[in-house]
């Protein structure tokens, strides 16, 4: 959340935080992936898909590095 608060008020320039700039399609970067606030409010974020195999956790999907315009 910090991430998004960072580069939202970059690119803001000192006119707020609007609704598009919260609401960027491509997202922000977050400690655990990608993730991306949404028009009805809610979040979708981008995770790794990890199975156990032979005892060990392996990455079965890696996250993915970023949004794209339509997820």
């Amino acid at each position: 959340l910090v991430a998004m608060v960072g580069v939202a008020a970059q690119s803001a320039r000192g006119k707020g935080l609007g609704v598009h700039t919260i609401q960027a399609a491509a997202g922000f970067q977050g400690v655990e992936g990608p993730f991306r606030f949404t028009r009805e409010g809610g979040i979708e974020r981008g995770y790794a898909i990890i199975g156990v195999q032979q005892g060990q956790l392996r990455v079965v999907e890696a996250a993915p590095a970023q949004f794209g315009p339509t997820g």
